[in-house]
């Protein structure tokens, strides 16, 4: 359970680190079975991230999980595949270790507990981002026209590196409260603006 490897973090270090290779290790032979089957690049997911703040002290993620996330990610680089991490909540402080240790693309649900501005600041040009418009306010509280507004933002700041903003919609709207009306407004302002500027 969580709290068991919270608290084994501190009372259980090496048998947890035991743990993580051997879970790394599974890891890298279905890295190896994705390349052989053709796979453009790997998804990882791990949520660091509460609403405002990591689970686990940044010291706790670099020693116990970022040589294995390196070690594994340069692997699929040697085959020749990108790799792609889902992490949700606040996880600004953790993208720039992520990105040092070889994460090609983050893919954020959310963005707005964290900014834009400073997301772009953080790893802007040295991360790629796939997300939705943000699911936990913009989503839910803006107008269709705040809503295009906000896709502006994104474009203007994690797209302004070549190709750093992917977008995508939510696969499940209805559970976080998206009207129609303003998920057509994302699809509609992600399809207007194009990809290397505003029109």
């Amino acid at each position: 359970g969580l709290e068991n490897m919270f608290a084994a973090y501190y009372e259980y270090p090496d048998d947890l680190k035991d743990l993580i290779e051997r879970l790394a290790a599974a890891q890298k032979k279905s890295i190896k079975l994705l390349a052989e089957a053709g796979c453009d690049g790997v998804m990882a997911y791990d949520d660091w991230g509460l609403q405002d703040r990591l689970m686990v002290g940044l010291n706790l993620i670099n020693e116990f999980f970022i040589p294995f996330y390196k070690e594994n990610w340069e692997y699929a680089h040697k085959l020749g595949m990108d790799v792609w991490m889902h992490s949700c909540g606040y996880t600004i402080e953790v993208l720039p270790l992520l990105a040092q240790a070889g994460l090609n693309v983050a893919q954020l649900d959310q963005q707005e507990n964290m900014g834009l501005e400073e997301l772009n600041k953080a790893v802007g040009g040295k991360l790629a981002f796939w997300c939705p418009v943000d699911i936990q306010k913009a989503m839910v509280e803006r107008t269709p026209d705040g809503i295009e507004e906000y896709v502006i933002q994104m474009i203007k700041t994690l797209g302004s590196h070549n190709g750093g903003l992917i977008s995508m919609s939510y696969s499940s709207p209805q559970a976080v409260g998206h009207t129609p009306e303003n998920i057509d407004a994302m699809c509609r302002a992600f399809r207007k603006h194009e990809r290397f500027g505003l029109e």
